[in-house]
Parts: structure tokens; sequence; C-alpha cells
């Protein structure tokens, strides 16, 4: 009878064991969207473009199986309301069907030289990114309904983007002008010590000993020094 009570025991306990094991794998069947896709970023040597508020608090199943980056993506995002795309190279974009995604190439419009941190930034907003080392940026935009984006960068002209016309997924190459410099006019009335003189045409000078200043750096008026001033002399 003690043979049976231990057999029993030792059978309820194997059987209540795994049943945690179950309950603790199903606690942990699911990530966040977030960590999935850095985890692909590392496995895949890809990286992502997202808004992030797009993202927060949405959790997704373990991958089950692993196949191409396409196929583990649209395992991962099978149960939500967003979609992938492949944009260049071994750039994704993550967004909802309604949002926009575009990458930008700021250059000097006269040169062609790419232009690194330029501020890009959604108008009555603080909101904006900035450009890379060669001038290139990508944003995703969950709502670009009526945005219009300022490319700002010091010396140059604001280049404004109005998102309506742009396409869901569109690259766009932006060549900055320089500011152009308003420069007052002055005009020169005397440019000459005291003591020298020029007709108005600057023709011929005429030096005046009595009137002469002792320029700076000397102790006394010296007439042949100060006529090194005179341009050509």
């Amino acid at each position: 009878m003690l043979r049976i009570s231990l057999i029993l025991t030792l059978v309820i306990g194997s059987a209540f064991y795994s049943q945690a094991q179950e309950v603790l794998a199903a606690g942990s069947t699911s990530n966040s969207l977030k960590s999935a896709l850095f985890e692909l970023e590392k496995e895949y040597a890809v990286r992502f473009s997202y808004d992030p508020n797009e993202i927060k608090g949405i959790r997704v199943p373990q991958l089950t199986s692993r196949g191409s980056i396409e196929t583990d993506l649209r395992q991962l995002l099978q149960s939500t309301n967003l979609e992938f795309e492949r944009v260049e190279g071994q750039y994704f974009v993550i967004k909802k069907a309604a949002s926009k995604f575009i990458r930008f190439q700021v250059d000097d419009a006269e040169t062609g030289t790419p232009l690194p941190y330029a501020t890009i930034r959604q108008q009555s907003t603080s909101m904006g990114i900035v450009t890379d080392e060669n001038g290139i940026a990508r944003l995703v935009m969950a709502n670009p309904k009526g945005v219009v984006l300022d490319v700002l960068y010091l010396g140059f002209q604001k280049f404004a983007i109005n998102l309506d016309s742009i396409d869901s997924k569109a690259s766009l190459k932006i060549g900055m002008k320089p500011e152009p410099l308003d420069l007052n006019d002055y005009e020169v009335k005397e440019y000459l010590n005291a003591g020298i003189a020029a007709d108005p045409k600057a023709n011929s000078f005429k030096i005046l000993p009595q009137e002469m200043e002792i320029l700076p750096g000397l102790s006394e008026r010296d007439v042949l020094l100060s006529a090194q001033i005179i341009s050509g002399v």
C-alpha cells in the first residue's frame, strides 16, 4: 500500500510540475514588439525605422519557426495593425497603413555636397530629426495629413515640405540654397592720416609735415616712414 501511495505521489507531483512548466512557458510566449525587432536587427543585420508611438505597448508572440527576415516579420505583425516594407538594402519601415515613410537627402544646391546634421522639424512644434554625417535622415509620420516640415541649416534658406503631396513611401533629395547676405552701403570719405592729402583721382599725394600726426609705432613725425602708407610707395 505504501508503494502504491508513493507511486501516486510521484505521478501527481510530476503532473503538477508539468502544468507549472506550461504556465511559465505560457507567460513567456510574448515579447514587446520593440524587443522582437531589436532581436531581428541583430540576427539579420538589418535596420528598422518606425514611429515609437505606433509600436508602444504592442506585444507579439515569440517566433515559432525561423525563415527569412520577411517571413519572420509577417509572423510577428500578423496580429497587429502594422505592416512592413523594405525601402532600400537592409532598411525596413514598420508603420500603419496610413503612415508615410520619407527618406531625406539634404545637399548644398550649388555644390551637391551633403549637409550633415541638418534639422528637419515639423512646423509649429519642437519635434524633429537631424540628418546623419552623410546628410541622410529617415522619418515615419503616423498622422501626416496637413503636416509641413521645415528643413533648416545654418547659412542656408529654409526649405518647406508639405506632406500631403508626398507618397506613402518617398525619397526626397533636397537642395538647400545659400542665404544671401544683405550688406549695408558705406562711403569712405577719409582714409589717409592728417597731413597727407590726395587729389580727387588719387593720382598725386601731398605731404604737409607741419600738419602730420605721429603714426602708431613712431616716436616722432617722420615724412619718409609716413609716405609708406600711401598705396604703391
